[in-house]
């Protein structure tokens, strides 16, 4: 009997490199850092510690904090794209083709301020996996610092 597929996508283990990153999450919350790269090589496992983090995000923070995640896919890439994939990877509703682009802008600030404040800790997290894909099609180099 084959066990059922969606079993395994519910289902995260915590890895020792999972568990590795979910302790470095915690401390670059104790000390109040607000930004960070998670870097590695293919396959080694960072898209399922997202998803690990995602869904144990009390464990791991030792409260309820909204996480967003947002798989990037390289493809040609305007401002509004962002804007666009940003607020469909919250759950957003879609916004139509006529809305502006500033207008598509203020609403996804205005969402991730009021999704941090909902929580009641002006906390939020936001994992963009395959950001280097994101920077290149925004036409930002690395500079390797």
């Amino acid at each position: 009997m084959n066990p059922n597929p969606s079993l395994f996508t519910e289902l995260r283990l915590a890895t020792p490199p999972i568990e590795e990153l979910a302790n470095m999450l915690r401390q670059w919350f104790a000390v109040g850092i607000i930004g960070a790269l998670i870097h590695g090589p293919s396959r080694a496992g960072k898209s399922n510690a997202i998803e690990y983090v995602k869904r144990k995000r009390v464990e791991v923070f030792g409260y309820e904090i909204p996480v967003v995640a947002i798989q990037w896919k390289k493809v040609a890439l305007k401002e509004r794209d962002f804007h666009e994939r940003f607020l469909s990877a919250c759950g957003h509703s879609l916004p139509s083709q006529r809305t502006p682009n500033r207008q598509l802008e203020s609403r996804l600030i205005e969402y991730l301020a009021s999704e941090a404040t909902r929580s009641g800790n002006s906390n939020l997290v936001v994992f963009i996996d395959d950001a280097q894909d994101m920077m290149a099609d925004l036409g930002v180099r690395h500079l390797g610092v």
